[in-house]
């Protein structure tokens, strides 16, 4: 009987030592968080910090051929973005070119 106990016992201790081994969870949970989209940002961590969409080695095999596609892709969606800004930006300057030459 105190051999099953001690069993038990210690596959008891094994599994408390397998949950609190942070070591194994930290990296993980630290990649899930800096990939997944930021609401305040309306981004992702990683884009924000690298300039580049992250891809998950699993994706990697999945897009491997698509690799110029993304590129582009990634590109145009900037190009949008720094066109805009350039609109907003002379929107601006004309107005106020406009009020400081107005008579």
């Amino acid at each position: 009987m105190s051999d099953l106990i001690e069993y038990y016992i210690s596959e008891a201790l094994f599994k408390l030592e397998e949950v609190y081994n942070w070591n194994k969870f930290v990296k993980p949970i630290l990649i899930a968080y800096n990939i997944s989209q930021q609401n305040s940002i309306k981004m992702t961590l990683y884009f924000l910090i690298y300039g580049k969409i992250a891809r998950l080695l699993i994706e990697r095999e999945i897009f491997n051929k698509n690799t110029l596609l993304n590129k582009v892709i990634t590109l145009i969606y900037k190009l949008l973005l720094f066109r805009e800004n350039a609109r907003i930006v002379i929107k601006k300057v004309q107005k106020k070119i406009r009020q400081d030459y107005s008579m």
